[in-house]
């Protein structure tokens, strides 16, 4: 049963890349299983599972994006609640709603967006883009109205896993928290010690 736990986190980690780098299926297996002490059996299940869901792409996307809706996060009065939906769109989009009870909506993102975080006077939420990028858009809130004034680029990420907040921000909006993948093999060797370290000094 761990074998099989293990393998599913693996597949996973491999469907994200593939999401996010448009990598050839081999070529992202190839990458993923280097440098990796992975027993065969579990190496096996991961990629069954792995060429499973490519083959079967089309049916599983229709029915995770079938109006899908997540990602929701509070202004910081409480008012009004940002969330990303495909409800109108093929890709996730975000929009902004009043809260607690909705009516109109809001689209906030232009090309797409996820993972929506308020500044602390709620005249500005930062989201991702589908290519990674922080987006800032800068809002004029009423009562029960709002505009977007506007939307700019401010950096490209690189982060680990989709599932995941990739991000997050300081109350004044000029500092970013970000998950990210480590550069090098140094670093990554750097980060396995200390976990090690930290385990060998909590056991």
């Amino acid at each position: 049963m761990a074998s099989r736990r293990l393998a599913r986190e693996h597949a996973l980690q491999v469907l994200f890349q593939l999401d996010m780098t448009g990598d050839e299926l081999n070529t992202s297996l190839d990458l993923h299983w280097r440098g990796r002490e992975v027993d065969e059996p579990t190496r096996a299940f991961a990629e069954r599972v792995v060429r499973g869901a490519v083959g079967d792409a089309v049916r599983i996307d229709g029915l995770i994006t079938e109006a899908s809706e997540n990602w929701a996060a509070f202004s910081p009065d409480g008012r009004w609640v940002a969330f990303s939906s495909t409800a109108e769109s093929d890709i996730p989009e975000v929009y902004v709603a009043r809260f607690p009870t909705p009516g109109q909506l809001w689209r906030i993102s232009a090309d797409g967006g996820t993972q929506a975080r308020w500044r602390h006077d709620g005249k500005e939420i930062f989201y991702l883009s589908p290519e990674r990028r922080l987006m800032s858009a800068k809002l004029t809130l009423g009562n029960d109205s709002l505009k977007v004034d506007r939307i700019e680029p401010l950096f490209t990420l690189q982060f680990p896993y989709g599932a995941y907040h990739a991000f997050d921000v300081t109350r004044d909006g000029e500092r970013f928290l970000v998950n990210t993948s480590v550069a090098s093999a140094g670093a990554r060797q750097q980060a396995n010690l200390k976990v090690r370290l930290y385990e060998e000094g909590h056991q």
